[in-house]
């Protein structure tokens, strides 16, 4: 299993991929970036356990971040409990992933993951 110290270290220090994307804990990072040479830019969601939806939590422009600051910031998201997060509203994936479209979008994307 991946761990938060990973994916941080893993998606600041390389460029990554449009539609990349990382499962850690509770979380779900997707990638939103316009190219490879653009602001590497993630939207976070947070699982909700009941339902195994995921709901978007944060955008973060992990380029501006050293691994250590975004290790921080994601273990603090992972740790909070959805209902005490404020939603936010996305571009692109939407404020809520259902399970059925997460699963459509993994298949799509599997060259994409980290984990597979």
């Amino acid at each position: 299993m991946i761990t938060v110290e990973q994916v941080s270290k893993e998606i600041t220090e390389k460029v990554q991929l449009p539609f990349q994307y990382f499962e850690v804990g509770s979380l779900l990072l997707i990638n939103n970036s316009f190219g490879p040479d653009a602001l590497q830019e993630y939207s976070v969601y947070k699982k909700n356990e009941a339902t195994l939806s995921f709901h978007a939590v944060e955008s973060l422009t992990v380029s501006w971040m050293d691994p250590f600051k975004l290790t921080k910031v994601l273990t603090e998201l992972n740790e909070t409990r959805l209902d005490e997060l404020c939603p936010i509203s996305l571009l692109g994936m939407g404020t809520v992933i259902s399970k059925t479209a997460f699963e459509l979008f993994k298949r799509d994307h599997k060259d994409f993951s980290l984990v597979n």
